[in-house]
């Protein structure tokens, strides 16, 4: 997980900010993936405990209402699972282009 990058911005290193944008551009896709996922992980609640409800006391509820949320628990969690994918590739992009910005190759002309 990343808890913050910091780098320094030089004129020298990326004169038309292209690798500045593409760090900031896969820092914010990352906390758009985290702030979803945290998201549907509260999405589970309601959801769980209406299944937990159909679960402990069979006929408590209406069928429609059963399937429903057995529907929308299958539904979240799919979704959260491509949350979280999606959100570890992001953190990753973010990682390598922090790492790249911070290597000493990335000086003009030190190839």
């Amino acid at each position: 997980m990343l808890d913050g990058i910091h780098f320094q911005v030089s004129q020298a290193r990326d004169p038309n900010g292209k690798s500045l944008r593409q760090l900031l551009e896969a820092q914010l896709a990352y906390e758009r993936m985290q702030a979803t996922g945290h998201l549907l992980f509260w999405a589970l609640v309601p959801v769980g405990t209406l299944v937990w409800i159909a679960s402990m006391r069979p006929g408590f509820l209406p069928p429609w209402l059963v399937h429903l949320g057995e529907a929308g628990w299958v539904g979240v969690l799919v979704c959260l699972a491509t949350t979280t994918a999606k959100a570890r590739r992001c953190g990753a992009r973010a990682r390598r282009f922090a790492a790249e910005s911070r290597s000493p190759d990335s000086f003009p002309g030190s190839k």
